[in-house]
């Protein structure tokens, strides 16, 4: 069986994913000082925030609208 490999990513998401493999393989070869892992890892945490869905924001009223007849 032939295996084929993907060269670009598709979204946000799967960047995400490929940069956390990517750091836990330097970090466990050692090539990832403590440091080095705690600044990819707020860059990680950064661009996950970024990528999760944003809530509506709900309707308030105000006093002055009242009920409409």
């Amino acid at each position: 069986m032939s295996e084929t490999r993907r060269t670009q990513v598709a979204n946000v998401g799967e960047s995400i994913s490929v940069l956390i493999q990517t750091a836990e393989m330097a970090q466990k070869s050692g090539i990832l000082s403590f440091d080095d892992a705690v600044i990819v890892k707020s860059a990680i945490d950064f661009l996950m925030a970024m990528n999760q869905p944003k809530a509506p924001e709900a309707e308030v009223k105000t006093e002055e609208e009242g009920p409409k007849a």
